[in-house]
C-alpha cells in the first residue's frame, strides 16, 4: 500500500511541467525521503543527511553505495546564483523516469536505514 500511494505520487511529480517536489515520511518517526523532478527533467531521489543519526548515515552510505551513490556536499545559497550561506549535505541519485526504481530505493531507506516496521504508515506531501 505504502509502494501504490509514493508511486502514485511520483507520477503526478513527473508529469508536471512546473518541476515540484514530494516528500515520503514515516508517521510516527516523521523521517523522511524527498523527490525532485519534472516531466522535464530527471526523477532526483534526495537523502539529506542533515537529520540523520549516526548510525542512519552509516546505513544509507551502504545503500546508496549499491547505486553507485556517495554522500554529497554543496553549498546552500541565499537566492538562486546568490551567496553561499551555509553547507547542505546528502545523498542523491538521478533515476531518469523510473518510478519504480525511486520507489524501491524510498522503500529499502525506510526498511534498512530508518528501521521503521513494515506496517508503517507513509505520509506524502506534494509541493
Amino acid at each position: 500500500m505504502n509502494d501504490k500511494k509514493l508511486e502514485e505520487a511520483l507520477v503526478r511529480l513527473i508529469n508536471n511541467p512546473d518541476g515540484e517536489f514530494v516528500i515520503a515520511s514515516d508517521s510516527l518517526s516523521n523521517k523522511f525521503i524527498q523527490f525532485a523532478g519534472s516531466s522535464s527533467e530527471s526523477l532526483i531521489v534526495d537523502l539529506p543527511i542533515q537529520t540523520l543519526e549516526p548510525d542512519e548515515i552509516k546505513r544509507a552510505a551502504r545503500l546508496f553505495s549499491e547505486y553507485g551513490v556517495k554522500h554529497e556536499r554543496w553549498a546552500l545559497l541565499d537566492e538562486p546564483g546568490g551567496k553561499p550561506v551555509g553547507i547542505q549535505a546528502g545523498f542523491n541519485l538521478k533515476v531518469g523516469n523510473d518510478i519504480k526504481k525511486a520507489v524501491e530505493i524510498a522503500m529499502r531507506v525506510f526498511k534498512e536505514v530508518y528501521k521503521v516496521p513494515d506496517n508503517f504508515n507513509l505520509n506524502i506531501e506534494e509541493a
